[in-house]
């Protein structure tokens, strides 16, 4: 299996949101965070299943949470390029293809 690696500012997407929702109620980021790491390994077991876009990446909606987790699979890794939440700025992370 290829690895995944997050795109810096996936990370800090990931990280933000989890505090967000830990804000709102406790354990809730924590719940955000697994979902996300449950995706991204699902990702990792299957790289191909989801439709591939027309930018070259593929994505992966969330159970629970209005996100999507978009990647793209290089010939050497997975690389997560954006926790994108669904009602804000469509195509937002293009400029780190």
């Amino acid at each position: 299996m290829k690895p995944v690696k997050f795109h810096p500012q996936a990370e800090s997407e990931l990280a933000e949101s989890a505090v967000f929702y830990n804000g709102r109620l406790p354990g809730l980021g924590d719940d955000f965070f697994t979902v996300v790491k449950l995706a991204s390994r699902q990702i990792q077991a299957d790289p191909l299943r989801r439709p591939l876009r027309r930018d070259g990446t593929r994505k992966v909606t969330l159970p629970r949470f209005p996100y999507a987790v978009v990647y793209r699979d290089d010939p050497e890794q997975i690389l997560i390029v954006a926790v994108a939440h669904g009602a804000r700025r469509p195509g937002y992370w293009q400029n780190r293809l």
